[in-house]
């Protein structure tokens, strides 16, 4: 949520005063429907296939989004964004333990969400109304899950929480014209990684599961579109799709459940979409 604050701040700081050196600031808020799946699975690396802890997740939430970009010179800009779930619902995840004597079973979760982004675009190409740039940046990403078994058994919290660092590359075409603009990015990291934490408890009986994630990345696509209500006020659709696969090792702790520390290979995927609502104001 600080980082929207600070968003409105710069944008609102902006439009009090006349901007020096032709220096041109696009702020927008959006309001976002996110849905999608992902799915966790640590697999005994002694016995192929064998998944020692699994869980799915299907988080259904609503976002609140805010992004300032600077253009200080004509070939260069920079960005910065945040995004926060608001409003989340608690929903049914099935989970799955093998070789330990906790009982797996399904448990009602609350998912909660958020990501900072700061980044750079440089412009290889303008004309006619049309931009073409490179941009790279850096995006931190969390998801934190919290709940508890579906047949209410007392003193059984469960917490998952699953936190990326992603440095990221990609490419934007934009359009700009008097009654409307149009923005279309595709952006790549085959250098991010992930940090996951597995945690559970029924009673006496307590299971952990932390891993780190090193070898895959991430595909994301972003859309939007925007008309004029006024010369400096748009508003439109926005749209994005990620993909992201990662691979890497965990441990696992629970010796009252019966299971050992060995390493594990652990894996993650997910597939997300977004769908919002978007207000833009340009200075």
């Amino acid at each position: 949520m600080a980082i929207l604050f600070i968003l409105a701040g710069v944008a609102s700081s902006v439009g009090a005063e006349t901007l020096p050196w032709n220096i041109q600031v696009d702020s927008s808020f959006r309001a976002e429907y996110l849905f999608g799946r992902q799915v966790v699975r640590h697999l005994d690396a002694d016995v192929p296939d064998v998944d020692r802890f699994a869980a799915n997740y299907d988080p259904r939430l609503t976002v609140l989004a805010g992004t300032v970009e600077i253009t200080p010179f004509p070939f260069i800009s920079g960005r910065l964004a945040g995004s926060i779930s608001v409003l989340e619902s608690t929903g049914a995840q099935a989970r799955t333990i093998t070789g330990s004597a906790f009982p797996g079973g399904r448990w009602d979760v609350k998912p909660d969400f958020s990501s900072w982004e700061a980044g750079g675009l440089y412009h290889l190409w303008s004309g006619g109304g049309y931009r073409f740039s490179f941009t790279a940046g850096y995006r931190q990403q969390t998801w934190d899950y919290q709940g508890a078994p579906s047949n209410g058994a007392a003193d059984s919290p469960l917490h998952d929480s699953f936190s990326s660092h992603i440095p990221f590359i990609g490419m934007q075409t934009a359009m700009f014209f008097p009654s409307w603009k149009a923005r279309f990015e595709i952006l790549g990291s085959p250098f991010m990684n992930m940090r996951v934490s597995n945690a559970l408890q029924q009673g006496a009986l307590f299971l952990q599961f932390d891993g780190n994630l090193y070898k895959g990345g991430l595909v994301e696509l972003q859309m939007s579109g925007d008309v004029n209500l006024t010369a400096n006020v748009l508003v439109g659709l926005y749209g994005r799709y990620l993909y992201q696969e990662l691979y890497g090792l965990s441990s696992g702790t629970g010796a009252t459940a019966g299971l050992g520390p060995s390493p594990y290979t652990v894996f993650v995927v997910g597939s997300f979409g977004t769908v919002g609502f978007d207000v833009t104001v340009v200075f």
